[in-house]
């Protein structure tokens, strides 16, 4: 039997699989970081995918945002500030735009926890 690993949390998992099995390595292509993130996500901002403009949705009355919880590592840093601006222009109010919490399976997230994923100035500004 052959010992294998596989990455696993923080670190791997080893397991011995019969000789008989020949297992496949499948691995992520790597991507570089963009070189200008700021650029970058007022780029998407201002050309979102699927052809629809946030301009669409000039005169909406409420927004929600859905942001992933602590376990997935998202940096909303650079990314809320723009979003939240471009909706302010189009008229959106800032009680008006709400952000709920994609926990999936994972247990509720308590408010101590939200500038785990969020700037604090967002969370002053925004429910």
């Amino acid at each position: 039997m052959i010992l294998h690993k596989i990455p696993y949390g923080y670190g791997h998992l080893r397991f011995r699989l019969p000789d008989w099995i020949q297992p496949e390595s499948v691995e992520t292509r790597k991507i570089s970081a963009v070189p200008e993130p700021q650029g970058a996500v007022l780029e998407a901002i201002s050309n979102p995918v699927g052809g629809i403009s946030l301009s669409d949705f000039r005169g909406v009355r409420s927004v929600t945002i859905a942001i992933n919880d602590k376990t997935r590592p998202v940096p909303n840093d650079p990314l809320l500030p723009p979003l939240l601006s471009h909706l302010e222009e189009l008229g959106v109010k800032p009680g008006a735009i709400q952000f709920i919490i994609a926990t999936g399976t994972h247990p509720r997230m308590s408010p101590v926890e939200y500038p785990l994923i969020a700037p604090q100035e967002i969370l002053d500004r925004f429910p």
